[in-house]
């Protein structure tokens, strides 16, 4: 069970990844990014790009080696990262983020905060070894 838990895992994370590629346009960071300066600009992009390939390394991770996750040692250790991670970003989503931007796009909002906390979830019942 645990196995086909990483794999939805997997896939779950491959379409985060694929959403990054429309968020720019849907969220209109050109426009936004515009004003700010040259280096906050560069700044951000970097970090976006350097998330997004760790959010398909973790996918990647699930999809073609589950059983190494779902091992001691360095999968242990890579499963705990990620149940903190997403367990971080579902409070995040509800905690932080400005909620008339919620309200803007609610499916988006609900889609994200359930994949988030499935992650969360997920990983962290690997982890405890609750499944």
């Amino acid at each position: 069970m645990a196995t086909y838990a990483l794999y939805l895992a997997g896939v779950i994370l491959l379409c985060i990844t694929a959403a990054n590629f429309f968020a720019p346009e849907k969220m209109r960071w050109r426009e936004n990014l515009e004003k700010t300066e040259t280096v906050f600009r560069q700044v951000f992009v970097i970090h976006c790009v350097f998330l997004l390939a760790c959010v398909m390394a973790m996918a990647l991770l699930c999809l073609l080696a589950p059983q190494m996750l779902l091992g001691n040692g360095l999968g242990r250790a890579l499963v705990g990262f990620m149940a903190l991670f997403w367990g971080a970003r579902v409070l995040v989503q509800i905690f932080y983020y400005e909620p008339s931007i919620k309200r803007q796009f609610p499916f988006f909002n609900l889609l994200f905060t359930t994949a988030f906390t499935y992650l969360a979830m997920i990983f962290s019942a690997i982890l405890f070894r609750w499944i």
